[in-house]
């Protein structure tokens, strides 16, 4: 989506996983951050700024 690779990635998270730490410290996760953990766990985008899709930083 923002052409920005993803370094450092230890492999994808497990549902399972999310929802005990929800569970442990009771908090529900936005899907955007649940997603990006089942995807990118652990991992750090290349670049630290992002151009949105209107070209602002």
């Amino acid at each position: 989506m923002y052409n920005n690779p993803i370094l450092d990635a230890s492999g994808k998270a497990k549902k399972e996983d999310l929802g005990r730490i929800e569970q442990k410290f009771h908090v529900k996760n936005p899907a955007e951050m649940r997603e990006h953990y089942l995807d990118y766990n652990g991992g750090r985008p290349e670049r630290t700024v992002f151009a949105g899709k209107n070209g602002d930083d």
